[in-house]
């Protein structure tokens, strides 16, 4: 574990020969001596809290040790969880957590997606944290050559990886509309390779080719072969060690902004009738290491570090260069694809399920209308401003809110005339409410950080990109180069 967050991917590129520089130092926390016992959630939060005070720089810790007992379908959040998600928010910090290994999944005869819809393949505690990133295991091990495990390629879940506990439609009554689910509120986050299973002899278990090689803690073994989320958790913590070392300056929901919005589903299909099950074990898909670290010249990303007051809208324009509209690019529609996420840690309201994030922020990308006409379309009949998506979620305006989600991603394509018709500009809004079902609300009436991962980038045929946008979206928008700044950024309203 301490090796794939030290290093990362790159052992696999070199098949562990050679130098091999590590993006990160490590801090060795124990709290097991064994496997499996006793665990002492008291106890690991001390040691975070230790840490911290000692080692105030630090601020990613990876987590591969959950309670052995799953979660019940919609249980209440653990106090494991609140206890992490109030670290996570007091200290600026991530905690990289594995959705635990479901070992009775070795007892399947086979692949099969609906298996999921078990119970006993609901994540573990203290897995249900909002604050912190939550990982689960693709099939991936990382090499080069035929896949050989079990699942329907290398990107999609395994057996043994655990999915969202949460599940709101249970609650809905036969032949009524159902208004109170929350499509962003799932996790894991991401997944990323950990190894698979494979068949044989009729039975599913872990045979040798589809397990990660792994470098071992003991060094009269060196290196053995295992597969788990433990594995895929430690990859992702590699990535937010890159992208700190790159970025310093960025606030640690930043990073979880620019691996959750690098992430894709693409390449994992989930067909009726198990299309539900996507997300609950996917997440928003497989990270990107390149894409949640830097732009190229045909995709840029910005991040965006800004507060908002509840009843509060900050808006923020993002202008177009004009050569998207004015050259003949060989299409006029989807030229370009947008994909946005927004993360925001918040203080939870323990032992309160619909409550226990009180903060209910949202986003969306509007036409380039005024501040009042935008916030006006929501509820009062005004101009249809909204940009192909609504609200990131929309629960702000019901008289009971559905249960809020701190991480919300949306993605949709941009043709000539969205360009042509809005002047080749875009407002991006963010509004906050508080939840009316808390007991304290005054406590959250302050400003709330948030940050946003944006990245656009040209879909057009390789040989017809123009190699321009990156260069001329610095051009058109106020925008600091984080690479090169001392320090936190301070004009408000900067990308």
């Amino acid at each position: 574990v301490a090796a794939l967050a030290a290093l990362g991917r790159k052992p696999y590129s070199v098949n562990y020969k050679d130098e091999i520089s590590a993006d990160a130092k490590l801090l060795s926390m124990k709290i097991l001596d064994a496997n499996s016992g006793h665990l002492s959630m008291f106890d690991v939060l001390s040691m975070l809290e230790g840490a911290k005070a000692e080692y105030p720089e630090i601020r990613l810790f990876v987590l591969t040790t959950c309670y052995s007992v799953h979660k019940m379908t919609n249980e209440n959040f653990s106090d494991y969880a609140y206890q992490l998600d109030k670290f996570a928010h007091e200290n600026n910090c991530l905690v990289f957590i594995c959705t635990a290994n479901n070992n009775n999944a070795t007892n399947q005869p086979g692949y099969d997606l609906n298996y999921f819809n078990d119970e006993e393949t609901n994540l573990s505690s203290p897995a249900d944290s909002m604050n912190n990133v939550i990982i689960g295991a693709a099939a991936d091990n990382l090499e080069d050559g035929v896949f050989a495990g079990i699942s329907h390629g290398r990107e999609f879940p395994t057996l043994y990886s655990r999915k969202s506990h949460i599940d709101l439609e249970q609650y809905k009554k036969p032949g009524k509309k159902f208004t109170k689910n929350n499509p962003h509120l799932f996790r894991p986050d991401v997944i990323v390779g950990g190894g698979d299973y494979e068949q044989g002899n009729g039975f599913v278990g872990t045979n040798h080719d589809a397990l990660m090689q792994l470098l071992s803690a003991n060094p009269a073994f060196g290196f053995y072969r295992d597969a788990g989320t433990s594995f895929s958790t430690p990859l992702v913590a590699n990535i937010a060690a890159q992208i700190q070392r790159s970025y310093p300056t960025l606030r640690a929901q930043s990073i979880k902004a620019l691996i959750i919005n690098s992430a894709s589903l693409d390449a994992i299909p989930f067909n009726n009738p198990v299309v539900k099950l996507r997300n609950k074990t996917a997440g928003h898909g497989i990270v990107n290491p390149d894409k949640s670290i830097s732009s190229t010249d045909n995709a840029i990303t910005f991040i965006i570090e800004n507060e908002v007051k509840p009843n509060e809208m900050k808006i923020i324009p993002l202008h177009f260069p004009t050569y998207l509209t004015d050259d003949d690019l060989g299409k006029k529609r989807g030229i370009l694809q947008l994909t946005a996420t927004l993360c925001f840690s918040f203080e939870p309201v323990p032992h309160n399920h619909l409550g226990y994030c009180p903060v209910q922020m949202a986003f969306a990308i509007f036409r380039n209308h005024a501040g009042n006409d935008i916030l006006k379309s929501e509820g009062e009949g005004g101009i249809k401003s909204k940009l192909k998506k609504s609200w990131s979620q929309n629960n702000r305006w019901k008289s009971n809110p559905i249960p809020a989600s701190n991480t919300q991603k949306i993605e949709f394509p941009i043709s000539v005339k969205d360009l042509e018709d809005e002047g080749s500009t875009f407002k991006l809004a963010v509004h906050c409410l508080i939840n009316s079902q808390i007991l304290a609300p005054d406590k959250y009436n302050i400003a709330h950080p948030f940050s946003m991962a944006i990245t656009i980038e040209e879909k057009l045929p390789v040989a017809k990109q123009t190699g321009k946008l990156y260069n001329e979206m610095l051009a058109v928008n106020e925008v600091e180069n984080i690479i090169h700044v001392e320090g936190e950024a301070e004009a408000e309203g900067d990308v």
